[in-house]
């Protein structure tokens, strides 16, 4: 029971470090990712807009 815990708390702080500390990057024909805030709403729904002629894909991810 004790090594099923600790095995499980050790994936954990994995995927917690892997997480954090992984680098972010988006292929070379991509924009980059964007953080929509209050501020940048406006700039993130003219770009949306924007590409009206194309695939257009928004995912909202949610840590709650």
């Amino acid at each position: 029971m004790k090594k099923t815990l600790l095995a499980a708390l050790g994936a954990a702080l994995l995927f917690a470090a892997y997480y954090t500390y992984a680098p972010r990057h988006v292929p070379g024909n991509q924009p980059p990712l964007a953080s929509i805030t209050n501020q940048s709403f406006p700039e993130v729904q003219e770009a949306f807009n924007g590409a009206a002629d194309g695939v257009r894909l928004l995912v909202l991810l949610s840590p709650t």
